[in-house]
């Protein structure tokens, strides 16, 4: 009797399988909907934008999935990206070479990676809280980097052609038609599922997340495994990072639809009580006379609170 069971009904028998194919019909469902409210969804270019927007958060998902198997979660994610995208964007307007840059941010970058696998694998702290004083730590360094203010275009620092280079690789250039930030998000994606189905390092991981007493009475360093799920998730949101800082790498040059509203970390923070901007980035500074109005407003209703 043959019992090998066709490829399909086994990739279909899948734990998970099942909601992950209903949520990908879904996406189709509301995709054709908007479509037919509004043919322009259809176009070839929008499919090309919707790649490149997507791919950051595919990004983020491999780092996260390494981290999820483990047992563990991760919410220094965004914020190590935030670093990360100001960390390049300030060096770069500093005038140092995009390469040298790009290697600065990504050890910065892998340095909360492996202090959150101490945090978890050797200190026993719950990841959550683990993870949320390091989210603060790396929002920290972003604003300490560029002095909690907007940072001048990368073009100021390394040249017009040096900051088109490092925008074009991570974020405006294409190649076979297809915007290079979704080749990127699509050889890690491959280089991190062979890391994680085909390595010893992946069966550690699945190992520690189904049993992590099992795990260590088998021989596996539960220390060394989940550092590296760590610095995973701490590669993957600086390689998202760098792509923020290439989609305005040079903002005053790029065409209207590629603008963005609102100011990110990698085009420079802006405090939350209006901090100064740099001249030169984009938007005007505030009028002189309504600063003065404000600033005698705040003198007032500090001598009422004295």
């Amino acid at each position: 009797m043959n019992t090998k069971q066709n490829p399909l009904k086994r990739i279909l028998n899948t734990r998970g399988m099942g909601g992950a194919l209903t949520a990908f019909a879904g996406l189709i469902v509301i995709y054709i909907a908007f479509g037919i409210i509004n043919p322009t969804v259809f176009s070839g270019q929008n499919i090309m934008n919707l790649l490149r927007s997507m791919s950051k958060y595919l990004l983020i998902g491999i780092g996260q999935s390494y981290i999820l198997i483990t047992g563990n979660i991760d919410l220094s994610i965004g914020s190590v990206a935030d670093m990360s995208a100001m960390i390049s964007a300030t060096l770069m307007t500093m005038g140092v070479h995009p390469i040298a840059a790009i290697l600065a941010t990504l050890a910065c970058c892998l340095v909360i990676g492996v202090l959150n696998g101490l945090l978890v694998g050797k200190w026993k702290l719950p990841p959550f809280i683990a993870t949320l004083g390091t989210m603060f730590v790396a929002r920290g360094v972003a604003y300490i980097v560029n002095g909690n203010r907007n940072t001048d275009a990368i073009a100021s620092g390394i040249g017009k052609e040096a900051a088109d280079a490092f925008g074009n690789f991570f974020y405006y250039g294409s190649t076979f038609g297809i915007y290079n930030t979704f080749w990127i998000a699509m050889a890690l994606f491959v280089v991190f599922f062979f890391l994680l189905s085909g390595t010893r390092t992946g069966r550690h991981i699945y190992a520690i997340g189904s049993n992590v007493d099992a795990a260590k009475l088998s021989g596996v360093s539960v220390l060394a495994t989940t550092t590296k799920a760590y610095l995973v998730s701490a590669f993957c949101s600086c390689v998202v990072g760098l792509i923020l800082c290439g989609r305005v790498a040079d903002p005053g040059e790029r065409p209207e639809h590629d603008r963005r509203p609102g100011g990110h970390p990698a085009a420079g923070h802006r405090h939350h009580r209006g901090g100064r901007r740099v001249p030169g980035r984009g938007r005007p500074q505030r009028h002189p006379e309504k600063a003065r109005q404000g600033r005698l407003s705040q003198r007032k209703l500090d001598t009422v609170r004295c």
